[in-house]
């Protein structure tokens, strides 16, 4: 429907580009986040998704802009590494439940620098 719909919003892009990742289409998902201005958010699937399809750079600057958001929302210790700020988020704010698109993402931003 959105490649019929010239008028789309950025979230349709999104979401598109979401459902892409997810079904393992990375080059299409980057190709539809590359057109988004900006990304609004769940920007570890867009680090994720730029890492598994080797673009390295710009997996790392979405990694990294997300660490400053985990940073930012978290409440916990404030010795607290990155390491801390995945396990909390992906334990407690997660929205994927199937175990492989948690693997799939968690690899992403793995391969984009994050432990």
């Amino acid at each position: 429907m959105i490649h019929r719909n010239p008028g789309h919003s950025d979230a349709d892009l999104f979401d598109l580009a979401v459902a892409h990742f997810f079904a393992h289409h990375n080059d299409e998902a980057i190709a539809l986040f590359d057109k988004l201005p900006e990304v609004p958010e769940n920007r570890e699937i867009v680090s994720a998704a730029y890492a598994h399809a080797g673009r390295i750079e710009q997996a790392r600057r979405h990694a990294m802009q997300y660490v400053e958001e985990l940073r930012g929302s978290w409440v916990g210790d404030p010795a607290a590494d990155v390491s801390d700020y995945l396990r909390w988020e992906f334990k407690y704010n997660c929205p994927w439940k199937r175990p492989e698109d948690i693997a799939h993402v968690l690899d992403g931003l793995r391969k984009a620098g994050l432990p």
